[in-house]
């Protein structure tokens, strides 16, 4: 995934601390669902940069037999992130859901396809090393 890349764009220039964590086998979801999730970050991101009062911008994915993205700000004044209709729809399209939680923290979670889990995340030793569960944390 490519969030430290849209994290760059949107926040790179302002004084805001990143934080970034990837966790699960990432290569068992499939790349259209990977395209989405960074979309989500990148329309969610750039909506917390333009409020004013952030200091942190925490983005969270986590990949079970779902994809998980949580983005959140956090500021001494309250933010407000507004519906985000594109993570909204992207949701719906694939059978998930979306939800802006506390005003400034986004919660869109999709469903794998079950056949994507088995054929690429096999199980036992026939494993391949870069499909194992891990977790990669970023701060900026």
């Amino acid at each position: 995934m490519r969030i430290d890349e849209v994290m760059r764009r949107h926040a790179g220039h302002t004084l805001l601390r990143i934080v970034t964590a990837v966790t699960g086998p990432v290569r068992a979801a499939p790349d259209y669902l990977i395209l989405h999730a960074e979309a989500v970050i990148d329309e969610a991101v750039r909506h917390l940069v333009a409020q004013p009062g952030a200091d942190t911008v925490v983005v969270t994915v986590s990949v079970t037999t779902t994809v998980t993205v949580v983005v959140e700000a956090t500021g001494p004044v309250g933010i407000l992130l507004p519906p985000l209709l594109g993570s909204s729809a992207r949701a719906r399209l694939l059978g998930g859901h979306c939800a802006v939680e506390r005003g400034a923290r986004l919660v869109w979670s999709v469903p794998l396809p079950p056949a994507d889990i088995h054929a690429r995340v096999p199980a036992g030793p026939a494993r391949r090393r870069g499909d194992r569960p891990y977790a990669k944390f970023s701060v900026m």
